[in-house]
Parts: C-alpha cells; structure tokens; sequence
C-alpha cells in the first residue's frame, strides 16, 4: 500500500499536534514547513511567521524557502508548504509533464548555490508541483527575511518558462529524399512540449539499413540541436529498408510520498527514443 494512502489522515493528526505547540517548541521539534533554510549552509531565504487563523502557524525561522537538503550535488525540495518533515516514505518515479520541467530546471541551476538563485527554484516547484496540505500561498503572502518575494517570483516564471522551452518533450524525425531514393536528408525533430525545436540538447542519430552520413561515412552522427530544423545528408550504399533511431539523455524526476512532508529531486537520465523507417 502506498504511503500516500493513508497519508490525509496522519497530516491531519501531524496539523493538530503542531497546533497544540508553541512556536520554540515546533522548531526545537523539527517541525519546519519547507526546511531549515540557511542552517548549515543550505541557500534560501526565510519566510517570515505566518498562520491561518485556525491552528495551523509557522514561528519565526520555522519556514525556508529553497532546498531541503542536498545528496551528493543534487538538491531536494520540499512540495507541501507548512508540513512537518519526517523524511518518511517512499520515493517514486514521476513522469508527469511538469515534474519533467521541474527536473529539467533542477539540473540547470544546480551548480548556483546562491541564495535567490535556489530559493527562485524553490518557488517555481512549489508554484507548479505543490500538493497536499500546502500552504505555500499563506507563506508567500506574508513575505520574505531578507528578499523581496515578487523578485523571486519574477525569476522563478523565468527559469520554469526558460525550462519549458528548452526541456525535450518529444521526437517527431522526419525525413525527405533529394535525388531519386539514393540520396536524402533526415531531420531529428526533437521538440518541446510547445512542438518548437529545441537548441543545445546533444543527441545520436544511427542508421539501420544500407545507407550511410554523408558527413561520418558511417551508419552514426553525433550532433547537438540547434533550434530549427536540421538536414542530416545520408546516401544509399544498397537496396531495402532503412531505420533512422535518434536518441538523447532527458532527467527524470522522483517525489516522496510521506505521512509527513513530500518532497522532489531529479532523478539519474534517461534515454529517449525515436525513429523513422524509408526504403532505398
């Protein structure tokens, strides 16, 4: 049974123990909503103390915004706002379209240890992926310790929208002959999720048949996008069918499900797949 299963109703119990609590005593639990930004090193902000006039509150330096820790030089994030950490559950692969992007930009700016740098990706996952719980709009309203929360903000859109554009979504390879079906082009059309071409994403195209690139001699070309379509020459060295695999790296992502606080990371790349098939 996942863990998620029964998670509402031990959030639920955990919502109402911090509530009974005073404010040191959350913090001295480890009850912090997103992490204990800025302790040993981590990069973010603070948000400032918040509640929602029923119970639920956040005390002074209970609530960050950024990583909640790191493993290894991978980041992991917080998707429920306002939940008590336990670090409990299970990791699962996510590979929704949005985790996607999320995991796309995750490994953009995970060199960046800054402090807007981190807690801008913080947002843009809280912003896009945030369930449960969350209180994530409670905490945004009342601001930041040291940071201006509509400039996080307006970074945060730019590196999801940034992240959108450029994160491979799908292979459309086409291909189109120049001379009789001795001579030809294949295009890999890798795109986004907007069906645009995408730049900077190294991929390798492989020929099965009897054909060759013109630009290798061989059955391989190894190429990065540029961000219109693309003509790779290719010439018949006999008769039949031909099969053109285009594949590149994409990284995945993985969320924990918890009774306690979800998180998210990118997970190790994966290889993606495309073909096309003509006859010369």
């Amino acid at each position: 049974m996942r863990v998620k299963d029964i998670g509402g109703t031990l959030k639920r119990v955990a919502r109402a123990g911090v509530a009974l609590l005073t404010g040191l005593a959350v913090l001295a639990a480890g009850a912090v909503s997103a992490q204990a930004v800025q302790r040993d090193g981590l990069p973010g902000y603070w948000f400032n103390p918040a509640n929602d006039g029923s119970g639920w509150f956040v005390s002074w330096h209970g609530s960050g915004l950024g990583p909640v820790r790191y493993e290894g030089d991978n980041p992991v994030y917080c998707l429920e706002a306002g939940i008590p950490v336990n670090n409990q559950g299970t990791w699962e692969n996510a590979s929704d379209q949005n985790s996607k992007i999320a995991a796309y930009m995750v490994n953009q700016h995970k060199g960046n240890r800054s402090d807007m740098t981190q807690a801008a990706v913080a947002y843009a996952i809280h912003d896009h992926l945030d369930r449960g719980n969350s209180h994530f709009r409670q905490l945004v309203d009342v601001g930041l310790e040291g940071a201006d929360i509509n400039a996080v903000r307006t970074l945060a859109d730019q590196f999801w929208n940034d992240a959108r554009a450029n994160m491979p979504d799908h292979i459309q390879a086409s291909y189109q002959y120049t001379q009789g079906k001795r001579k030809g082009t294949v295009n890999p059309g890798i795109q986004n999720v907007n069906g645009q071409w995408i730049s900077g994403m190294p991929y390798t195209a492989t020929i099965i048949g009897p054909a060759t690139f013109d630009t290798t001699g061989t059955n391989t070309y190894s190429g990065i996008t540029s961000g219109q379509e693309e003509h790779l020459a290719w010439t018949a060295t006999g008769n039949g069918n031909v099969q053109v695999m285009i594949q590149h790296s994409t990284f995945t992502a993985q969320k924990l499900n918890s009774p306690g606080q979800d998180l998210f990371k990118r997970a190790d790349p994966s290889t993606v797949s495309g073909s096309i098939q003509f006859e010369v």
